[in-house]
């Protein structure tokens, strides 16, 4: 299962909010509101930046659970289409580092 982003930025007051408490906790390292944008947008986070989150909560008084945060639906099932037949054909995601695309599919 995946984190709802958009959710746990909330938590933190939104996207200005987290990024001006990331600066104010680590001022060197702190991510841009331009890279949390990125995370909305890609619908997921650096391992590295959930780890300055669940530090940040509990700096806060409000130790992070990330079970609040998990998608309802999985994206297996989100990815999922039912043909006529019955058949499930299920689409990959397969971005390449540089941005290129590569078609990716599968029947089942």
């Amino acid at each position: 299962m995946q984190l709802n982003i958009d959710r746990l930025i909330a938590y933190f007051g939104g996207v200005n909010a987290l990024a001006e408490a990331l600066k104010q906790q680590d001022p060197q390292n702190a991510a841009s509101t331009a890279a949390i944008y990125k995370w909305r947008t890609r619908g997921s986070l650096p391992l590295a930046q959930l780890q300055k989150l669940t530090a940040l909560a509990e700096a806060q008084g409000r130790p992070l659970d990330l079970n609040a945060f998990m998608q309802q639906q999985t994206t297996l099932e989100k990815n999922t289409m039912t043909t006529s037949q019955n058949n499930r054909v299920i689409i990959f995601d397969t971005t390449m580092r540089d941005g290129e695309q590569s078609p990716g599919a599968s029947m089942t």
